[in-house]
């Protein structure tokens, strides 16, 4: 469950002023440590604890580093806390994992938060499009999309909640969610299309 934004901005604070990353290992260290083993889980990486451990140092460490500038980045507009860290920390796995194995993770399975849809969009690997360049194009194609579709599809590929908990969020059934969401995500691959291949 994600924190209040009270608490994210003491977090946020004691990191960025205070010059403390307490907080943020202790609330969000188990989050990061789910996102690397299900990125080495869909990069067909084994998952040796040593390895997980290492590489989560490494997110925490890419956070802190040069006066904190990837928290420093963190726009509250478009992303949770926990979402942004999400993101850094697949990307730094990602990253990790092509420092030790350049041709371990394909095209297809780069992004976990996003990787449904560009499979659905049946991304061509010839195209010159590296994760971040994706990932900026989805996300903005979803701040540009109308205020329902952009809110459903924020929880989903964003903060990555699941059926359940953006059902509870809505206050509709699972069965009503998953309706509003494949048709956003209808919406959104049409979109995105546009962009990449037109």
């Amino acid at each position: 469950m994600s924190l209040n934004r009270d608490k994210e901005k003491t977090i946020l604070h004691e990191c960025l002023v205070m010059n403390k990353m307490d907080g943020l290992v202790r609330e969000y260290g188990n989050l990061v440590k789910a996102i690397v083993r299900k990125t080495f889980m869909l990069a067909c990486i084994p998952i040796i604890p040593e390895d997980v451990e290492d590489v989560c140092m490494e997110v925490f460490m890419r956070l802190f580093l040069d006066n904190c500038r990837k928290l420093k980045q963190f726009d509250p507009d478009k992303l949770s806390l926990p979402g942004w860290i999400k993101l850094i920390a697949n990307q730094t796995t990602i990253d990790e994992i092509r420092k030790k194995d350049p041709h371990s993770i394909s095209r297809s399975n780069e992004r976990v938060m996003i990787d449904d849809v560009f499979h659905l969009l049946k991304y061509n690997a010839d195209q010159n499009y590296d994760v971040k360049e994706k990932l900026g194009i989805v996300i903005d194609t979803i701040e540009k999309m109308l205020p329902n579709d952009r809110m459903i599809l924020r929880m989903f590929y964003c903060e990555q909640l699941s059926l359940e908990e953006v059902s509870e969020k809505l206050g509709k059934s699972k069965k009503t969610t998953q309706t509003v969401k494949d048709r956003a995500r209808r919406k959104l691959i049409k979109k995105v299309e546009e962009r990449l291949y037109l």
